[in-house]
C-alpha cells in the first residue's frame, strides 16, 4: 500500500469514528425524547389504554415563570368515557351546579372548575411520579379532567390562578 493511501484510509476511519461519536452523544442527550421513561403518573397508567378516554401526561408543564408541575389530562371521547371520569373523580353533573353557571355551560362557555382531590385511593407504583396531593380540574364543555400533581401550597395557588385565567379568557 502506498503511504498516501494509508493516510487517506486513516482519515476515513477517523471521520467515521467522529460521526459515530457525535451520533452517540446526540442519542444520550435526546434519550428521554426518543425513548420516554416510565416516569408517568399512576392515573395516566390507569387510563392510557382505556376505551373512550384519551390520556396524556406532561412532565414539568409550565404554569407560570417559576412553577412547573406534572399534569395528567384525561379527555372523554364518548359518553361512556365521560361517565367513567365523572364516577372516578367525583365530578358532579353540570346541571347540579348553580343555575347561572350551568346556564353558561349549556351555552358553550368553557368554565374550568378546580379543587384538591385525595389520592389515597390510588396506588402509587414504583415507576410513577409520587405526589401526596393532586388538583383536579374539570372542563364540562370539552369533557376533560386534568390532574395537576402539586407538591406544595404555592404550586396549588399557581395552578388555581392559571385555571381561573383560562376560565376568564373563555
Amino acid at each position: 500500500m502506498k503511504p498516501s493511501e494509508k493516510r487517506r484510509r486513516f482519515w476515513i476511519w477517523i471521520g467515521i469514528a467522529l460521526i459515530v461519536e457525535v451520533v452517540a452523544i446526540t442519542l444520550c442527550k435526546r434519550m428521554c425524547w426518543l425513548f420516554p421513561s416510565g416516569q408517568t403518573s399512576e392515573i395516566y397508567t390507569r387510563y392510557a389504554d382505556m376505551e373512550g378516554i384519551n390520556a396524556a401526561f406532561f412532565k414539568d408543564f409550565k404554569i407560570n415563570d417559576s412553577v412547573f408541575v406534572d399534569v395528567t389530562i384525561l379527555e372523554a371521547t364518548d359518553t361512556n368515557g365521560w361517565k367513567i371520569l365523572c364516577d372516578d373523580f367525583s365530578v358532579s353533573p353540570w346541571d347540579s351546579i348553580a343555575p347561572n353557571v350551568s346556564a353558561a355551560i349549556k351555552n358553550g362557555r368553557d368554565l374550568i372548575f378546580s379543587k384538591p382531590f385525595p389520592v389515597t385511593s390510588l396506588q402509587q407504583s414504583a415507576h410513577s411520579v409520587s405526589t401526596d396531593t393532586v388538583l383536579r380540574s374539570v372542563s364540562y364543555v370539552r369533557k376533560i379532567v386534568s390532574i395537576f400533581h402539586v407538591k406544595n401550597e404555592s404550586e396549588t395557588r399557581a395552578v388555581l390562578f392559571y385555571n381561573l385565567k383560562k376560565s376568564i379568557k373563555e
